[in-house]
């Protein structure tokens, strides 16, 4: 959210519409994207893929071994989660308040880290909440992918 922060304002709309959509079509998106890119056969993307860098040997069965499901459950919940709490995050660094990193420049802060670490972070801590808390619900309910 912060990289996306610092684009201009058109690009920066649709970028951030293309990484919300995704979760408000979870279920459409799960079929069109994650069936073809974790199918278990050489056909499959993921697969597909790793076996032309010469990554791997045989293809991976990444839903159906329960050494790689965890794994394959955790991506797919990051992803479908995503969309809100980004929304939440490059709101609250664009509503951070230009005065502060003024301020923070005439107090000596001297780089884009420290303007980070020292300003932007601070101020967002309602979005840091939110998105805590919705991480945590989250959570609770990732069992009901596989």
């Amino acid at each position: 959210a912060w990289l996306i922060s610092l684009l201009g304002k058109k690009l920066r709309k649709w970028i951030a519409l293309a990484v919300y959509t995704p979760s408000l079509t979870v279920g459409i998106a799960m079929t069109i994207i994650w069936l073809p890119l974790l199918s278990g056969d050489r056909i499959g993307y993921l697969n597909s893929f790793l076996l032309n860098q010469g990554l791997i040997d045989v293809p991976k069965l990444w839903v159906t071994d329960p050494k790689l499901l965890m794994d394959s459950m955790i991506a797919v919940s990051l992803w479908s989660s995503m969309g809100v709490g980004f929304l939440a995050m490059l709101a609250g660094i664009l509503n951070v308040d230009p005065i502060l990193y003024e301020a923070g420049r005439i107090d000596g802060i001297r780089s884009r880290l420290q303007e980070v670490w020292y300003i932007t972070i601070p101020s967002m801590k309602p979005q840091l909440l939110f998105s805590a808390v919705m991480t945590i619900v989250t959570t609770f309910k990732t069992g009901s992918i596989g």
